[in-house]
């Protein structure tokens, strides 16, 4: 006769303030806190933001095929691995997006107010400066591209799905401009996103606002990551910021737009509350 007894069976008898219990609950303290510790330290949580404007200091520009979705600053990086699927191109620690796949966030949390409704363009942009690691305009022509909208029409999948109808992939002309630019380390995980979010876009949007003395409507940061060294370029346009834009309302007139429909949803939501308690 065999008997099989695991962990919870053989200390279900054990108090709980025991030595063995302590001691293993310090173990899994010490574990956590460990990798917590690891994950943070390759995010550079510590490493002060130095933001370099030279003469030499430009964003690109190029092609680009993009689309626009309004949500947390921490599911973006959800958005390049959609992206990556999209287009079929590979995802792996061999492979470097760098320069290629850019995010480019159109609002300050603050102004909107709803940090779900903050507009993140994903995309993949195409210039000389990119060309050798992935030739992608000699691979697929940006009209085949476009033709995956096709593979989404009529498909609704939630407001974030790589497959959605709502959400198609368009193609625009990014100038080159001047810009302050920021290299910053990332682990490509859910800690590099919190630190871009608490961290590194308060600062770079300070120093836009502070030093630059820009108009908060006309501050756009633009970020594109490396997987295979572990590091972030972040872009401050210094010019034509209105191009980044893609004709879609400014910060400004934006958080005036959601402030709206939040407004009407609050009276529909009272207006079918009176209507229940009159029922």
């Amino acid at each position: 006769m065999v008997m099989h007894l695991n962990y919870h069976e053989l200390t279900r008898e054990e108090p709980k303030d025991s030595p063995q219990r302590r001691k293993q609950n310090q173990l899994m303290v010490i574990v956590f806190l460990t990798v917590l510790s690891y994950a943070l330290a390759t995010t550079g949580i510590l490493m002060p933001i130095n933001v370099v404007e030279t003469d030499t200091s430009y964003f690109p520009g190029g092609e680009m095929l993009y689309k626009t979705t309004a949500s947390y600053f921490i599911a973006a990086s959800a958005e390049r691995l959609c992206t990556l699927e999209t287009f079929n191109i590979p995802n792996t620690y061999g492979f470097d997006t760098a320069d290629m796949f850019h995010n480019i966030y159109l609002d300050n949390v603050d102004i909107v107010g709803d940090e779900s409704k903050t507009r993140i363009v994903s995309s993949l942009l195409f210039n000389d400066h990119n060309k050798d690691s992935y030739d992608l305009k000699q691979k697929k022509s940006l009209v085949t591209l476009l033709a995956k909208n096709e593979e989404f029409k009529n498909k609704r999948g939630d407001a974030h799905s790589c497959v959605n109808d709502k959400f198609k992939y368009k193609h625009a002309k990014l100038p080159k401009v001047k810009a302050g630019i920021l290299h910053f380390p990332t682990n490509s995980g859910l800690t590099s996103d919190m630190v871009f979010r608490y961290k590194i876009y308060p600062a770079l949007y300070n120093w836009a606002k502070d030093v630059k003395k820009m108009k908060e409507e006309d501050i756009v940061i633009i970020s594109t990551c490396s997987i295979p060294t572990s590091m972030c370029t972040y872009y401050v346009p210094l010019e034509k910021q209105s191009d980044f834009f893609l004709g879609k309302p400014i910060t400004t007139e934006y958080a005036q737009i959601v402030a709206k429909e939040k407004e009407l949803k609050e009276k529909a939501k009272k207006k079918n509350k009176d209507v229940k308690e009159d029922l």
